[in-house]
C-alpha cells in the first residue's frame, strides 16, 4: 500500500529496530527499581548531581537534534558550536556548583511548577507559565525547521512531498488521490447532505534551480525555476540532487572581496554569470 510505502533501505530499518528494541529492554530493567512516583520522576531522591545532569543531558538528545546539528556542523563548519559551547559550559558549572539544583532538592519538590508554587506569587507563575509556552512553540518550530530541511520539493521534482502530504492527508480521510499532475487530492465527506462544499488549496512546490551546465573545472551553471532574486544568491547554500538520488552540499560561488574591483564589489551578478560551487574537480567527477 502507498500509505506504507518508505524510503528505508536494510540499514534504516535495523537502526530502528535496535533502537526501539533496546528501550524496551531498558525500561523492563528499569522497572525494577521504581516504586512510587517519586522513583519514576527524580530516581527516589538518589542521583548524584553529575549523573542526574547527564540524563538531563540523554534526554534533549533526540534523533532530529543529532542530525540537524551535524548537517549545520558540515554545511557551516565551527560557526555552528556555538550553541553547544554554551550548554557544556552551563552544565559544567551547574554539575559542579549545584546551582540551582540544589534548592529544587531541598524543596523536596517532584516537578517545576510545584516549586513555582511554593516560591511565587500567581502573577509571577502566570509570567511564567507564558514564557515557558512561547519558549515551547519556539523550539518546536525549530523542529519543523529541521525536518523540512531534508525534504525537496523543487518545482518538477515534488515525489518526495507528494508521498509526505498524501501520508499527512490520509490520516483524515480514506478518500485520497494523486491525479496524473501529480496533486494531492483528499475528500472529506460533511455530516449534513446539504452542506456547502469548502475547497483549501496550497501549493507544495519551492523555488530552485535547473543545472544547465557543468564547466570542465566542475563549476555548476544553472537555470532559474521559479524566481529567485539574484542579489541574494552568492553564498548561498544549496544541494545538487544527481539522477541517481545522492544531494551534494553546494554554494553559489563568489568573487573574493579583496580581488573584485571597486566596481563588482557593489554589482548584482546575474544569475547567468553565476556558479554553483560543490567540490567537483572536474565535470566527469
Amino acid at each position: 500500500m502507498e500509505l506504507f510505502r518508505t524510503e528505508f533501505g536494510t540499514i534504516d530499518w535495523v537502526i530502528v529496530v535496535v533502537y526501539l528494541a533496546g528501550s524496551i529492554l531498558i525500561g523492563l530493567w528499569a522497572n525494577r527499581y521504581v516504586g512510587g512516583l517519586s522513583d519514576y520522576l527524580v530516581a527516589g531522591r538518589t542521583l548524584r548531581i553529575r549523573l542526574a545532569l547527564a540524563t538531563m543531558t540523554g534526554t534533549e538528545l533526540g534523533l532530529v537534534t543529532v542530525m540537524y546539528v551535524a548537517e549545520l556542523g558540515y554545511t557551516k563548519q565551527f560557526a555552528s558550536l556555538y550553541l553547544a559551547v554554551i550548554e557544556v559550559l552551563a552544565l559544567a558549572v551547574i554539575g559542579a556548583t549545584g546551582v540551582v539544583v540544589y534548592r529544587l532538592r531541598q524543596e523536596a519538590v517532584l516537578t517545576v511548577p510545584e516549586y513555582y508554587e511554593r516560591r511565587y506569587t500567581r502573577t509571577v507563575r502566570v509570567v511564567g507559565a507564558v514564557m515557558m509556552v512561547l519558549a515551547g512553540v519556539l523550539n518546536m518550530g525549530v523542529f519543523l525547521k529541521a525536518g523540512s530541511l531534508f525534504l525537496v520539493g523543487v518545482t518538477g521534482l515534488e515525489d518526495p512531498m507528494v508521498r509526505l502530504v498524501r501520508r499527512l492527508m490520509s490520516q483524515y480521510t480514506d478518500d485520497v488521490c494523486v491525479d496524473k499532475l501529480g496533486n494531492v487530492i483528499g475528500r472529506m465527506p460533511a455530516a449534513q447532505p446539504d452542506a456547502k462544499t469548502l475547497l483549501i488549496a496550497a501549493h507544495m512546490d519551492e523555488i530552485g534551480f535547473v543545472v544547465r551546465h557543468i564547466r570542465a573545472d566542475g563549476f555548476i551553471s544553472v537555470f532559474k525555476c521559479g524566481y529567485p532574486l539574484d542579489r541574494v544568491l552568492p553564498s548561498t547554500p544549496v544541494a545538487v540532487h544527481s539522477d541517481e538520488g545522492t544531494a551534494h552540499h553546494a554554494i553559489f560561488a563568489i568573487k573574493s572581496h579583496h580581488v573584485s574591483t571597486p566596481e563588482e564589489r557593489f554589482q548584482v551578478i546575474p544569475i547567468e554569470d553565476s556558479y554553483i560551487d560543490a567540490g567537483f574537480e572536474s565535470a566527469e567527477a
